[in-house]
């Protein structure tokens, strides 16, 4: 197993497409209503322009070009609204005040 979307599903039909947006949505019984999963929920190393940056979510950055584990830094939410910055390498912590998230 390469990939699992950790959703149970009694569906044995299911499309995965990718839309303009670049969002990779994986839907079940060809509606458009059943999201089992999608890209723009999990977040890795990279936002996308029409990908939001949701509360619960953090951007981590790649260890190095051939290393693709998690690297020093590190962008996430503390409280809504309010964006934080770590690099893990130097302990510093920069705090960023966001006024729209629209």
């Amino acid at each position: 197993q390469v990939w699992s979307t950790g959703t149970a599903t009694s569906s044995r039909q299911v499309r995965l497409h990718l839309y303009d947006t670049d969002n990779l949505i994986l839907l079940e019984d060809f509606s458009d209503n059943v999201v089992l999963c999608q890209s723009f929920d999990f977040p890795t190393d990279t936002l996308l322009p029409n990908q939001p940056l949701r509360g619960n979510t953090n951007l981590v950055s790649l260890r190095s070009g051939s290393n693709h584990s998690s690297g020093f830094y590190k962008l996430f939410f503390v409280l809504e609204n309010v964006v934080h910055t770590r690099a893990l390498a130097w302990n510093w912590k920069i705090r960023l005040q966001v006024v729209s998230l629209n």
